[in-house]
């Protein structure tokens, strides 16, 4: 998903997520279990078409709720990267939603 310069990028492999972990110097490479499990879906928020990731978000999958928002060295995040952040964080909840409220439609 990209916007304003921004991509989200869902992390779905191991590899993105040790390559996320060295980048960013953090523990998301421990989260693997956690998004198998379907418990919670990691993404990469970056520049578009950057290769360095800014923050590293954990979702809730079946909210959509950004829950931990962490930059380099799980540093918190700046207003200013928030608000980049935030129609992302609209669409995520958007897109969530749209899905419940189709798969309550088909039952």
């Amino acid at each position: 998903m990209s916007r304003n310069g921004y991509e989200l990028r869902m992390l779905t492999t191991v590899n993105a997520f040790l390559e996320e972990a060295r980048q960013n110097c953090n523990c998301v490479a421990s989260y693997v279990s956690r998004v198998v499990a379907g418990r919670c879906w990691i993404a990469s928020f970056r520049p578009e078409g950057g290769a360095a990731t800014q923050l590293t978000v954990e979702i809730l999958p079946d909210t959509g709720e950004m829950i931990q928002v962490k930059g380099r060295y799980n540093r918190d995040p700046t207003a200013k990267e928030l608000a980049e952040l935030a129609p992302f964080r609209d669409a995520v909840l958007a897109r969530v939603a749209a899905a419940k409220e189709a798969g309550h439609a088909s039952q």
